[in-house]
């Protein structure tokens, strides 16, 4: 073989024989391992158990609100007008007391007398409250019946006003009180909730599907 004159022969030229063919050595193929597989496999059904566990809470949850027999709820509004030369603590204490008043026995008993419910129940049924810082009494009252709910709401704002002002006597003329919203019947019932339950069901599905998750991975991991 003559090389030309300036020209360099390189290892692989001068190691290469033409004829003989170059074969080109390869590694055995190496098949993916199982376990490469199951762990996203595993992870995928995991998330798929979990998401279950909250969207049947969320629909069970839903379902049951749905399913019960409605509440419809009455209100009225009273407006209490004190002396006004007592300080704050004095002025909420007074509140306070015309709210427990508004749900007392001696307010409700003759609402009972008038209407057949047992002071009990009503107990259950009617509750008052201060409207933020202001001077306003709100009142709500509960039944399945919606005109009966509003019944009872002016029957207790009548026996109550009645007692307020038996109370408060002629020896007190700033301690007085007015009705400022007569009763009526609210737009939408107070009970059930079906948004307000499925949202609490999707906390509690959420709670159940993490727990489950961790016992779930804890046993895989031993």
């Amino acid at each position: 073989m003559t090389t030309q004159p300036g020209a360099r022969e390189t290892p692989a030229a001068a190691s290469r024989d033409p004829g003989v063919p170059t074969t080109v050595t390869r590694g055995p193929v190496v098949a993916p391992a199982p376990e490469q597989f199951a762990a996203p496999l595993l992870s995928l059904r995991l998330v798929a158990l979990m998401t279950a566990i909250v969207i049947l809470a969320v629909g069970t949850s839903f379902l049951l609100s749905a399913a019960r027999e409605p509440v419809y709820g009455a209100r009225a509004e009273i407006l209490f007008t004190g002396d006004t030369a007592v300080s704050d603590t004095a002025a909420e204490r007074r509140l306070d007391t015309q709210r427990v008043l508004l749900g007392s026995r001696a307010v409700l008993e003759p609402v009972s007398d008038s209407t057949g419910i047992a002071v009990e129940d009503l107990q259950e049924d009617v509750a008052a409250s201060v409207i933020g810082s202001s001077q306003i009494l709100e009142l709500t009252v509960a039944d399945r019946d919606p005109a009966r709910a509003e019944a009872v709401a002016a029957a207790v704002v009548s026996s109550y006003l009645t007692l307020q002002s038996d109370v408060a006597g002629d020896t007190d003329q700033a301690d007085r009180a007015a009705v400022l919203t007569p009763p009526y019947l609210l737009d939408e019932p107070l009970r059930p909730r079906p948004l307000q339950s499925a949202a609490a069901g999707a906390l509690i599905g959420i709670v159940i599907a993490g727990v489950t998750g961790l016992v779930l991975l804890q046993r895989r991991a031993r």
